[in-house]
């Protein structure tokens, strides 16, 4: 591989150019696969792009910081205007920075015990039942049980 079109590709890949127009920019004969082959396995190129793109993120970073002060020179803005909506836009924006509109956890105790008592009263017998309400003392007397499905009687 010739260096000069390496680091003609190189300096096509500096200007923000895609691997594939980077290798067409260097002369490369299949740009396509010369690309991949460079990106993948030439140290010299992969060791370049890696430089290239942590400078790139140093030049695009855009913080936290800076989009709070942007948002508050949008708010003096929108009060110099008198637009009470663009304020509001961004109060509701800074307000999900700082995570004031997130939802608010509650917690709820189910007491299960009352589910389970549900589930004994409904497995016991109607002489079951009836001992339970009544009690040994025998408070009730004379009892009819009708069975009723649907709202209609089954007699």
């Amino acid at each position: 591989m010739n260096s000069d079109m390496r680091e003609k590709y190189i300096e096509g890949r500096q200007s923000g150019m895609r691997p594939t127009d980077a290798a067409r920019f260097a002369d490369y004969s299949n740009p396509k696969r010369d690309s991949s082959r460079l990106e993948t396995k030439d140290e010299v190129v992969i060791a370049a792009v890696k430089i290239i793109q942590a400078d790139t993120r140093k030049r695009h970073l855009y913080t936290r910081d800076q989009a709070v002060l942007d948002l508050k020179e949008g708010i003096d803005i929108a009060k110099k205007n008198k637009e009470p909506q663009s304020i509001a836009r961004c109060v509701n924006e800074l307000n999900k920075m700082h995570g004031f509109l997130a939802p608010e956890k509650k917690e709820i105790e189910i007491d299960v015990s009352h589910q389970q008592y549900k589930n004994r009263l409904e497995q016991m017998s109607d002489e079951e039942l009836l001992t339970k309400i009544g009690g040994e003392k025998g408070l009730i007397e004379d009892v009819e049980f009708e069975e009723v499905i649907d709202g209609t009687s089954n007699e």
